[in-house]
């Protein structure tokens, strides 16, 4: 019992104390007075150690008939077999009167199978089916879960320590779908920059995977802005085969959104060609950006740079001396050789980017006293420069060069002077050798803030371009050096005021959870997260609002994507500003992309949990006797602990009233009331 220890005490005084007041006078009449007296104290004392509200502790136990839950996997891949085999499964078990069963359907959650049609019949997810088992309790003994073993989102459904294999309720898993290996080719991604400036050319990379195709020679090709490219026929001489391409390709001229597609010619007898196709938007934009060069001596480092740009249409080129003073209309500056602090500093205020070349002197103290990042005094000689050969820094990642690091090696000496700035590694572009020694000094690095800048601490790199010249008969790996370093200042002076959504997924497929995410820029573009935002997806012309919430000053809203057709996703602030962008969708969604049924899992999850993996037919006879001999379809006892008080109990408020009422009776024959 749980009670307060001045329960007892107090009520015996209470009860004692009233009643000795009402029966003083009367207790010595006869035994009857007595009785009554007794009576009254009983009650009294029951009555006022209720008031304590004291509580019992007790279990409650009730058998009940054995569940069964019966779990069906609707999406799109294999819904139809399934909802047969569970028509099937109901007849055969519509004899056992002492099991209870419960359906349930399942794709992207679970939900019972009378509302079924309420899913996102395009995703399937089993581990929602896992975590809906976990969490039943008494009567549930025993879970069925008919799948293709097909899934395409979520977390895996297989335990991986042993204490947790073999507890909970078992698992019998029937797998479904068709298990035969067909010959498939299968694209499986398209990689290009989102956004690409018309009539430049930009690089594209697709990848494939073919399976049981051994001798089949296969055409891609790629259409772009309605222009047809085929590339290099590919050739399959293995089981399971990936391959990818990498091309070049032309944006059209005029800005918009322009779908790239990609197409693999089907093979005989392949089943499934719906992933024989992919596509992807590519944003084409004619932004031209200004690039100013200010040089504070003529070099031909100068035109290196010019002729690297030369195919850039979207840079409008413009080169002066510094003696003319600095023209602000500039997006990004090149500065060579610049020796005024005065113009640097002028161009720091403007918060635009900028690339500095210390290839001088006096420009080396110009940048001793305002680059980003101090110098090591142990290494400061300001009248020295010395040749250094270049190494690229693998560890940077700020803007992407060529996967193959080795051309560099092709480059030639550059002059540098004895000073070594401290820079952390993730921003230095270049380290430095010193006589074939590798060393941990910059030759080039970024300073990625709110005024965005490129430093190249020395001169000479027209010797870079030249020496590729003459050994490839090209200078692509020079001119792509300079390119990224210019598209990465160029970015920065674009930077987004108000909203800019970060939308990074070109792949969007019908049905799939897509993520928005998008950040919200002050004046001086800082990201700030203290703004309210209306979000509101359009599909087919009806309107949905979407949650949000904020992570790291960035704010994201997930939806799914419609089964074909556009999605409009509006981003409007109460301060009045606003964004939007389209997705359009390919039609084909994950189900239709994979429809080999995989049995794997579902076997394996069955082993582990003590279950059975069944085969063709339902095997109800295996089942059944499973069942029987671990009792799964025995009767559940179940206990119920609780707590109960006085007023849950109709005996005890029966049993106060009859003392009351029996004393009064008593009271009224001995002739006082």
């Amino acid at each position: 019992m749980q009670v307060v220890w001045y329960a007892w005490p107090t009520s015996v005084l209470a009860a004692a104390g009233l009643t000795y007041w009402l029966y003083k006078a009367h207790w010595s009449k006869s035994t009857a007075w007595k009785v009554a007296a007794i009576l009254r104290f009983i009650a009294l004392f029951l009555l006022c150690f209720w008031l304590f509200n004291p509580r019992w502790e007790g279990n409650t136990e009730k058998s009940e008939s054995p569940i069964w839950h019966v779990y069906a996997d609707v999406s799109s891949s294999d819904s139809t077999e399934v909802i047969r085999v569970v028509n099937e499964f109901k007849d055969q078990t519509s004899e056992l009167d002492h099991i209870q069963f419960k359906y349930w359907a399942f794709s992207d959650a679970v939900v019972p199978f009378s509302n079924r049609d309420s899913l996102n019949a395009q995703v399937s997810r089993l581990d929602k089916v896992n975590q809906h088992i976990r969490r039943l309790n008494s009567p549930s003994k025993l879970a069925l879960v008919i799948s293709d073993g097909i899934v395409n989102n979520g977390q895996s459904i297989l335990n991986s320590s042993e204490s947790e294999k073999r507890t909970g309720i078992p698992v019998f898993t029937k797998g479904v779908g068709d298990t035969n290996v067909y010959p498939d080719l299968e694209l499986n991604a398209v990689l290009a920059n989102k956004t690409v400036f018309s009539g430049n050319k930009t690089e594209i990379e697709i990848k494939a995977r073919a399976q049981k195709a051994i001798g089949n020679t296969v055409s891609l090709t790629l259409n772009f802005g309605g222009n047809e490219t085929f590339l290099e026929p590919w050739s399959i001489t293995e089981f399971n085969q990936v391959k990818s391409w990498k091309t070049n390709i032309i944006p059209p001229i005029k800005d918009g959104v322009f779908w790239l597609e990609a197409n693999l010619k089907p093979v005989s007898n392949e089943k499934n060609t719906l992933n024989n196709t992919l596509r992807i938007p590519i944003q084409v934009k004619k932004d031209v950006k200004k690039i100013h060069f200010i040089y504070g001596e003529t070099h031909p480092d100068i035109g290196a740079i010019k002729r690297a740009l030369a195919g850039q249409k979207q840079y409008q080129i413009k080169t002066y001396s510094e003696r003319e003073g600095i023209d602000f209309s500039g997006d990004v500056y090149v500065l060579y050789g610049v020796k005024s602090r005065t113009l640097l500093k002028q161009i720091s205020a403007t918060r635009k980017p900028f690339w500095f070349f210390v290839s001088n002197q006096s420009a080396l103290r110009t940048a001793i006293e305002m680059a980003p990042y101090s110098v090591k005094k142990s290494v400061r000689l300001t009248s020295n420069f010395q040749a250094v050969t270049p190494r690229l820094n693998k560890e940077f990642d700020f803007f992407n060069l060529d996967e193959n690091r080795d051309y560099i090696n092709l480059w030639s000496a550059a002059s540098s002077p004895l000073v070594v700035w401290q820079v952390p590694q993730a921003k230095i572009v270049i380290y430095q050798n010193w006589n074939g020694s590798e060393t941990q000094y910059p030759l080039a690095f970024i300073h990625d803030a709110e005024a965005v800048s490129s430093w190249f601490l020395g001169s000479g790199i027209w010797r870079w371009r030249l020496n590729e010249m003459r050994l490839n008969k090209n200078a692509n790996q020079f001119d792509q050096w300079v390119v990224q370093n210019v598209q990465f200042l160029s970015r920065s002076s674009s930077r987004v005021r108000g909203i800019e959504i970060l939308n990074h997924q070109h792949d969007v497929h019908a049905g799939e959870s897509l993520e928005v995410k998008w950040v919200f820029r002050d004046d001086a573009g800082n990201q700030v997260s203290d703004k309210n935002f209306e979000v509101v997806a359009s599909i087919d012309g009806k309107e949905q609002k979407l949650n949000y919430q904020i992570e790291n000053n960035m704010y994201q809203s997930y939806i799914n994507a419609p089964s074909k057709g556009e999605l409009r996703v509006s981003i409007r602030a109460k301060t009045g500003e606003q964004s939007s962008f389209v997705w359009e969708v390919n039609e084909s969604t994950l189900e239709e992309r994979n429809t080999l049924a995989d049995h794997s899992k579902l076997r394996e999850w069955s082993k582990q949990t003590n279950g059975m993996f069944l085969g063709k037919s339902m095997d109800l006879d295996d089942m059944m006797t499973l069942a029987q001999k671990n009792n799964w379809d025995a009767r559940v006892l179940s206990v119920k602990h609780d707590w109960w008080s006085f007023e849950e109990s109709w005996v005890f408020l029966a049993f106060i009233f009859s003392l009351f009422s029996f004393e009064w009776f008593l009271r009224k024959w001995l002739g006082k009331i």
